[in-house]
C-alpha cells in the first residue's frame, strides 16, 4: 500500500488516500521525466523572468529585478527550470498577500556558482515550519488553495540534480529569501 512508505507526517487522517494517491503518481512521473529530459544551456535570467511574467500580480505587488548582463549559462531543462522559479516565486506571492514586494535577484557568486534570489516581504516563516518546508507533501495551504506539498520538495530534487543548492532564510515578520545556486555549464562539463 502507498501508505506503507509515505513520510510520518504523511500519515495523518487529515490527509485523505486520494491525496496520498495523486502524490504518489505525481512523483512517479516527476522521477520519469527526470530520466528523459535532455539538459540544455540556459540564461538563468531569461528562465526568471520568463517564471514572473507567468503570474497575474496583484496591483499591490511590486516586483523588482535586478539581473547581472552576461552571466555564464547553466545546464538545465527549460521547461523544469522555470517551473521550478515558478514554484519559489508563487510561494512568496501567496505569502505577501495582497500587497508587498518581491526581489528577484540573479548573479554570478565567487564560487562560480549561478545564484537567483527570490525574497519578499511577507509575514515570514516560523522555525517550526521551516524545518518541514521542503518535505514531500507539507503544505501550510488548504486543500482549497491547491497546497499539495510539491513545490518546494520538487524545487529541492530538480536543484540537487543539476548538482545545485537550494537554501531559505526566514524571519517572522520579515519575510523569506530563498537562494537557488547551480553550477555553470562549463563547471558541468569539467
Amino acid at each position: 500500500m502507498v501508505t506503507d512508505y509515505a513520510p510520518q507526517h504523511l500519515q495523518t487522517d487529515t490527509l485523505s488516500q486520494e491525496r496520498l494517491r495523486a502524490l504518489y503518481q505525481i512523483v512517479r512521473g516527476l522521477h520519469e521525466s527526470f530520466e528523459t529530459a535532455a539538459l540544455e544551456p540556459l540564461d538563468v535570467s531569461d528562465c526568471v523572468a520568463e517564471a514572473v511574467s507567468s503570474f497575474r500580480l496583484k496591483p499591490g505587488i511590486e516586483v523588482i529585478e535586478h539581473y547581472q548582463q552576461s552571466l555564464p549559462p547553466v545546464m538545465a531543462t527549460r521547461e523544469k527550470l522555470v517551473e521550478t522559479f515558478c514554484h519559489v516565486i508563487g510561494n512568496a506571492l501567496d505569502a505577501m498577500g495582497e500587497t508587498g514586494q518581491l526581489w528577484l535577484l540573479t548573479r554570478r557568486r565567487l564560487d562560480r556558482l549561478v545564484e537567483v534570489i527570490v525574497s519578499d516581504d511577507g509575514p515570514g516563516i516560523t522555525p517550526e515550519v521551516q524545518a518541514h518546508l521542503f518535505e514531500l507533501g507539507f503544505t501550510t495551504k488548504s486543500a482549497e488553495e491547491g497546497g499539495l506539498g510539491l513545490g518546494l520538495w520538487w524545487t529541492r530534487v530538480y536543484v540537487s540534480r543539476l548538482g545545485g543548492q537550494v537554501k531559505l532564510r526566514s524571519t517572522p515578520g520579515r519575510g523569506t529569501v530563498v537562494s537557488i545556486r547551480l553550477p555553470t555549464a562549463q563547471e558541468v562539463s569539467s
